[in-house]
């Protein structure tokens, strides 16, 4: 995709130039040089009127938060992403596509399609759309995905093959639903906890200094 863009722009054009940062490799490499030449896209999708000025920071944020969140959490899987392989819009899609990245999202879509394959990369998006559930959890969101993307490896449905894993995988679900609302309700504990100890905390240091 980046080749594209090189192939079809100048090379000093600010756009191409920086758009590394949406190589997956790159972000689980070297988050720093990525952010920067992130914020270098954004000052010139600014400057020619694809983002708002007033938008840039909250996007800036948050494309930081997927770095050290997302990008963190599979990390082996950004590294191992192999462009002659994996369409570069569909894998950012799965991590990038869910409520807390939607602005990241709009902004990697507006530089994906400055490349020659936009009807192409328009189809993933449209794909992504399609499997879309309001309030949608982030992980119910990649599974659906990843069990499309499967699914179209198969020429004909009735050919999907059924293994016994899979029946066992199904026959258990409830009881791993069941398993990760208690883990929820735990972290959430622990969250709460920490949150009032912290608060105590500060509310002794602000009485000590007074």
């Amino acid at each position: 995709m980046i080749e594209k863009l090189l192939n079809k722009c100048p090379a000093n054009y600010a756009l191409v130039r920086n758009a590394s940062c949406l190589d997956p490799r790159l972000m689980a490499e070297d988050a720093p040089k990525c952010t920067s030449r992130f914020k270098r896209v954004l000052s010139y999708l600014s400057q020619i009127k694809k983002v708002k000025d007033e938008n840039c920071d909250s996007i800036f944020l948050e494309y930081n938060a997927f770095l050290e969140d997302e990008v963190k959490k599979f990390s082996n899987e950004f590294k191992d992403f192999d462009p002659s392989k994996n369409r570069l819009d569909e894998f950012l899609g799965l991590h990038l596509s869910v409520q807390k990245y939607t602005k990241v999202w709009e902004v990697v879509k507006i530089v994906l399609l400055f490349s020659h394959g936009q009807a192409s990369v328009e189809r993933g998006f449209s794909v992504n759309k399609a499997i879309e559930v309001e309030n949608l959890k982030e992980n119910s969101y990649v599974s659906q995905r990843l069990v499309y993307d499967y699914a179209k490896t198969y020429t004909h449905l009735h050919d999907f093959e059924i293994t016994n894993d899979m029946r066992k995988s199904v026959s258990s679900a409830r009881l791993k639903y069941e398993h990760y609302l208690e883990e929820q309700r735990q972290l959430q504990k622990t969250t709460s906890a920490q949150n009032k100890r912290k608060l105590v905390l500060e509310e002794e240091e602000v009485l000590y200094r007074t």
